[in-house]
């Protein structure tokens, strides 16, 4: 797994702009051979080095500065202090879970046949979150690709595990989300829009490049 410190990166824009970077090289890969992804973004153009707003790291150590200003030492270990977060921090927590559990009740009411495969326009969307988004999405990021491509929760689930068994691997990067979450993105999705990706996001990208998808099969059959 490689660290932020190693990318380099460019300004943060909205879902437009990460699919831009994502749908070429999508269609490309899905027309010349299945597999996941190799390709990732050219690094040299237009980029310039950006800290990540919540990168993953190490506690900043404490430290004591002697009195007459020579000697730099770390003080000894304090006990840990009760973190309270703001209001409005802790209000946007809850309101996350309600919405998330709203959102798993409807996903679970989703039916299919058990051990379907997926069909085409699901198998392209589910590629994409794979190669260009992450391998491990979270619990709330499987609930809304259920709903988007009307597939059952637990199939989502078992298909994100099962390809990582095929293709173990590949790069990840450590960030958090704008509530402190956890998430490992691929290379392209940290370097094109490294401090946008939460749920509302997540959800914007998958259901813009899943109308394009679906459009783009119409379009097939209508020629």
């Amino acid at each position: 797994m490689i660290t932020p410190s190693n990318l380099t990166t460019v300004h943060a824009r909205g879902p437009l702009h990460f699919l831009a970077h994502v749908v070429t090289q999508v269609a490309s890969e899905h027309t010349a051979a299945a597999g996941p992804s190799t390709c990732l973004p050219n690094s040299d153009t237009h980029a310039i080095p950006l800290s990540p707003p919540y990168p993953l790291g190490e506690a900043n150590s404490l430290m004591n500065i002697h009195p007459d200003n020579r000697i730099c030492r770390r003080s000894k270990r304090m006990p840990p202090k009760i973190r309270r977060e703001p209001c409005n921090h802790l209000s946007s927590k809850l309101a996350m879970q309600a919405k998330r559990k709203q959102l798993m009740d409807k996903a679970v009411r989703i039916q299919t046949v058990d051990n379907s495969p997926a069909n085409e326009q699901q198998l392209l969307v589910l590629r994409m979150v794979y190669d260009e988004i992450t391998m491990y999405p979270s619990e709330a990021w499987m609930v809304l690709i259920a709903i988007v491509i009307r597939r059952a929760f637990k199939q989502v689930k078992n298909w994100f595990s099962n390809e990582r068994q095929k293709h173990p691997g590949g790069l990840s990067i450590s960030a958090r989300t704008e509530l402190g979450e956890k998430i490992r993105l691929r290379p392209i999705a940290y370097q094109t829009t490294p401090d946008q990706w939460s749920d509302n996001f997540f959800e914007n990208v998958i259901m813009v490049y899943n109308y394009r998808t679906i459009c783009m099969m119409r379009s097939r059959i209508a020629e």
